[in-house]
C-alpha cells in the first residue's frame, strides 16, 4: 500500500483511490482502488493483444526497476488490466513489490538474487499472449530462463488476433532485452535516481501450529491478513464493498457493509 500510493501517478498502473481505517479500535483495515473495466489480460483473451501494450509494459518496468529502485515480483497476465477509456495497460497488485537489494523489505532475497526478475516476467508474459503456451507456469519460476522462449520459434495461436506480425513483437523484445543486459544496472534502490521509501513495519512474535499439532514461536512482519483473522474467530471490521461492476442503480453503503437500495 505504501508503494502503490506513492506510484499511483504513473499512467500504467491502476490509480490508488483511499485508505480505510478503523475508527474505533485505531490503525490501517485497508485501502481501495478505481474500478477499471475491461478484465485482465489472463480473463479476457479475445481482444487484440496490441504492440504498444508491450512498449507500455517494457517502459513500466525499465521505470519500476531503474528509476524507482523497485521490483514488483508478480507481474503476471491476472495483474495487468487495459483500461479502456485510454486503451493503456495498467498494473496492480504490489503485495510482493520490494526495494531492489534492500534486505530489509519483503522477499529481499529473491531481489537481491535476480533484479531482472521483472524482465524474465514481461518475455514470458508476451511469449505466452501470443502463442497460448501455458505449459511453463506448470515449472519452477527459479529454473525458468528467458532461452526457453526466446531461442524458439513463436506461432501466434489461431484464436489470438495481433495488430502488427510476430516478428516486430519479437524484434522489440529483443531489442529491450538486449538494453537491459547492456544498460544501467541498479544494486540497490537507493542507486535508482527516484528512489521510493516507506515506512517499515515492526516485528511482533506468534505462535504458529504445526502439522503433527504443535506449536512453534515465529518473528513476522505486524500485520494480519482478515482471511486469518476470521479464521481465527476474531471480530474484523466490515468494510469491503462489492465491486463496482455488480452494483445496479442508486446503492448506498453502510458502515456496516450493508447495501441500501434507495431506489
Amino acid at each position: 500500500m505504501n508503494l502503490w500510493m506513492r506510484l499511483s501517478h504513473h499512467p500504467n498502473m491502476v490509480p490508488f483511490d483511499c485508505v480505510v481505517l478503523d475508527e474505533v479500535r485505531g490503525g490501517v483495515v485497508g485501502f481501495t482502488s478505481l474500478y477499471i473495466p475491461g478484465g485482465t489480460l489472463e480473463d479476457n483473451v479475445s481482444r487484440t493483444f496490441k504492440l504498444k501494450w508491450c512498449k507500455q509494459l517494457m517502459q513500466l518496468v525499465d521505470d519500476l526497476n531503474l528509476r524507482y529502485g523497485i521490483a514488483h515480483q508478480d507481474i503476471v497476465p491476472r495483474n495487468l488490466l487495459v483500461d479502456e477509456a485510454t486503451d493503456n495497460i495498467l498494473l496492480f497488485d504490489f503485495n510482493t513489490a520490494a526495494q531492489i537489494g534492500h534486505q530489509g523489505t519483503y522477499i529481499a532475497d529473491i531481489v537481491a538474487r535476480d533484479i531482472r526478475d521483472d524482465v524474465r516476467a514481461v518475455i514470458f508474459i508476451i511469449y505466452e499472449m501470443i502463442t497460448r503456451d501455458l505449459h511453463f507456469r506448470e515449472d519452477d519460476w527459479a529454473k525458468l530462463d528467458v532461452s526457453m522462449v526466446q531461442d524458439i520459434e513463436w506461432v501466434s495461436h489461431p484464436d489470438v488476433t495481433l495488430d502488427h506480425p510476430v516478428a516486430e513483437y519479437r524484434s522489440l523484445l529483443n531489442a529491450w532485452v538486449k538494453g537491459r543486459e547492456e544498460g544501467k544496472k541498479i544494486d540497490i534502490y537507493t542507486d535508482a535516481p527516484e528512489y521510493i521509501d516507506w515506512p517499515m513495519l515492526e516485528k511482533q512474535v506468534i505462535e504458529r501450529k504445526t502439522a503433527n499439532g504443535g506449536v512453534y514461536k515465529q518473528e513476522c512482519w505486524d500485520f494480519t491478513l482478515r482471511r486469518d483473522a476470521l479464521a481465527r474467530g476474531e471480530k474484523v471490521t466490515g468494510w469491503q464493498r462489492p465491486m463496482q461492476s455488480t452494483l445496479k442503480g442508486d446503492y448506498h453503503l453502510l458502515a456496516n457493509g450493508k447495501l441500501l437500495d434507495s431506489v
